[in-house]
């Protein structure tokens, strides 16, 4: 998965195109209004410094950047000799809720088991605004989050951890984070901000 951050550098706005944030770069090769990193052949991303493009954009993440965005990028990006950016997945998926049970170790938490369109994950959550059948999203390994960071699956007291549950304020669609946000009027397995 990719993501675009807007963000500032020396006070001005800087568009960063992220491939790859597990691995530090190695080598920068500069370019018209751009740095490309790399470690070894592998291009872990491409930092923009167009104001033309990031002038109207909003500081944070572009999940889903629109073709007028993506065409404007697209053409620096060629101009600089880089590769085209090319829209994935955001990471962030529609899953169902197949099964809710007790926390053996923390009365506040919940397992779930959830369905999408890989088949069945494991999820720990505090929230509780949901029932079985129910549509969630979630951020699925390697998502990159809108505060930053990006989401890894793990395991906590031998819980499989393999999504994380989102709130309105994770989507950055409010702020209400105490609950989980329910997507019933999407299908399993869609792309949420597709």
């Amino acid at each position: 998965m990719s993501a675009i951050y807007v963000g500032k550098h020396n006070g001005k706005k800087v568009l960063f195109l992220v491939n790859d944030a597990s691995a530090s770069p190695e080598q920068i090769k500069e370019c018209e209004n751009a740095a490309a990193l790399y470690q070894g052949d592998k291009l872990l991303g491409i930092n923009l410094f167009d104001e033309a493009l990031t002038a109207d954009l909003p500081l944070g993440l572009l999940v889903h950047p629109n073709e007028e965005i993506s065409a404007k990028l697209n053409q620096i990006l060629e101009k600089s000799g880089l590769p085209k950016y090319q829209y994935v997945e955001s990471g962030y998926e529609v899953m169902e809720v197949k099964l809710i049970e007790e926390h053996p170790l923390n009365e506040k938490l919940s397992i779930l088991t959830l369905a999408g369109k890989n088949g069945e994950c494991s999820s720990v959550t505090r929230y509780s605004n949901y029932k079985v059948g129910d549509h969630v999203v979630v951020a699925k390994d390697g998502t990159f989050l809108f505060d930053g960071s990006v989401f890894h699956k793990r395991v906590e007291k031998n819980i499989p951890i393999d999504v994380t549950l989102c709130s309105e304020r994770d989507l950055c669609l409010g702020e209400n984070y105490k609950e989980a946000f329910l997507a019933n009027d999407k299908a399993v397995g869609e792309d949420f901000f597709a």
